[in-house]
Parts: structure tokens; sequence; C-alpha cells
């Protein structure tokens, strides 16, 4: 009896291990995750060139809005457009040169241009190239509404 060796195998309790993932489920996964990089890429990609043709645009002068004809050029005699310029010059103080005239007419094509907020039709522009200033002056009211500098579109 003293050969006899008795051996005791213990064997620990099994532990679930989660199912492994299959190859093609780990493909896609990865497919969508790479789909949905390249389209927020895209995103920001459009968004980018977006505003930045919108950046050169506006500080170029070819902006939309400024495309818009403001006014249509008064065909009044010499004698009212120097007495508009007299009745403006009473008012304030003019740039030494002749001025173009225009008439406000349609304000649906002036709408979101901030010179012509308060503007009513009949309304006249004095344009100073050389002095790049407009105002926007009232017969009506006898008054200037609004004065501003004019950027010219070819300069750079």
């Amino acid at each position: 009896m003293a050969d006899e060796h008795l051996t005791i195998t213990l064997k620990s309790p099994r532990t679930e291990t989660p199912p492994k993932r299959s190859g093609h489920v780990r493909r896609w996964r990865r497919m969508y995750a790479a789909g949905f990089a390249l389209i927020v890429l895209g995103v920001l990609c459009v968004g980018g060139y977006l505003t930045y043709t919108r950046l050169t645009q506006v500080s170029s002068g070819t902006h939309v809005d400024q495309a818009v004809p403001v006014a249509t050029p008064s065909a009044s005699t010499n004698g009212d457009s120097q007495q508009v310029i007299a009745r403006v010059g009473a008012l304030m103080l003019l740039p030494d040169e002749t001025p173009v005239i225009a008439v406000v007419s349609d304000l649906s094509k002036l709408k979101g241009q901030r010179f012509f907020v308060n503007a009513e039709e009949g309304d006249v522009v004095l344009m100073y190239p050389h002095a790049q200033k407009a105002i926007l002056y009232s017969p009506t009211l006898n008054k200037i509404i609004e004065v501003a500098p004019i950027t010219n579109d070819t300069q750079q």
C-alpha cells in the first residue's frame, strides 16, 4: 500500500467567456466608422470652401448685396440737380466735386443693404466718387438720412 499514490486534480469552475465577434461584424464597424469620417471631412471641406469664397467676395467688393442696383440715375434737369446739391449743401459740408445723382425708385431691390434701411421712394442719393462718399437725402423731409463711404470694386 505504500506504493499507491492518490492524485487529485482540481478543476476550476468554468468562467463564461464572451463569444468572439466574427470578422464580418468588425469589418462592417470599420466601414461605418470610415464612412462617417469621410462624411464629416466632406462637410468640413464644403463649409470651408463656402466661407473662403464668401470672404473673398466681400473683401473684393463683388458681394451679391453690392451687385444690386441701388437707385436709378436721375433724369432731372441740371437746374433740379443744382437745387438738390444746394439743399444738401445747406445741411452739411459737401466735397468739392460734381456728384452723381440717383433717385431711389424700387425699395425691394435695396432690402438687406444697411445704407437704405430708412430710405423711401423718391429719396436722392448723391455719390461723390473721388471723395468716396455717398449721401442719402430725403427731399420731403429736407434731411440727410445716411452718409456712407463708397468702395470701389476695381481697387484691391
